[in-house]
């Protein structure tokens, strides 16, 4: 029997959402990297005793080290592994070098599908505007989007929020007194 999952409450869902309405390559790194740490700490307390030693180590078990631990404990997979390393190797690109050359980027992504192996996904980027956006766009989502589902298989449920996720749909008042939500476009 299949249990039903509520992805109201998939904090996965919730940022896979969100990440369609950044517009600059740096804000998307750093929720991708946000949330795969998020999520990778939630395998850490699912699967370690002394979890908390670890995640509240800053220290001494970084963002990478943590994604090896987990490696090598074979929670991950290695093609996630390599998709997880190219989020952080981006992310401190853009957090240690005031001008980051995104052309740089190697382009790829590693497909759960074996058959399908390591995907280059620099000609399909370069039919966009912003080719280094799109890949990041492209890394990030579809790198959680494999994180939800190896998480799901391992422990039966969707990666939860600790606290309630302020929603994409949020309801903004604008200055006439008319309310409308923050999709909703603003033009009139």
């Amino acid at each position: 029997m299949t249990k039903s999952v509520d992805i109201t409450q998939d904090i996965t869902w919730e940022y896979i959402a969100r990440l369609r309405y950044h517009e600059d390559s740096l804000g998307i790194v750093l929720k991708g990297h946000l949330l795969t740490e998020y999520i990778i700490n939630q395998m850490i307390r699912k699967r370690c005793k002394r979890a908390a030693t670890i995640i509240d180590d800053h220290r001494t078990y970084t963002y990478s080290v943590k994604a090896r631990l987990l490696l090598e404990m074979e929670i991950l997979p290695e093609y996630l592994y390599t998709n997880i390393v190219r989020i952080n190797s981006a992310r401190n690109n853009f957090a240690h070098k005031l001008n980051f050359d995104t052309g740089r980027l190697d382009f790829l992504f590693d497909h759960s599908d074996p058959k399908k192996g390591r995907i280059n996904l620099r000609p399909n980027s370069l039919r966009h505007r912003d080719p280094a956006r799109y890949y990041l766009r492209m890394l990030c989502h579809a790198t959680l989007s494999q994180l939800q589902v190896r998480f799901q298989s391992l422990f039966g449920t969707v990666p939860l929020a600790d606290a309630p996720v302020e929603s994409v749909n949020r309801v903004v008042k604008p200055r006439r007194g008319r309310s409308r939500t923050a999709n909703q476009s603003t033009k009139r």
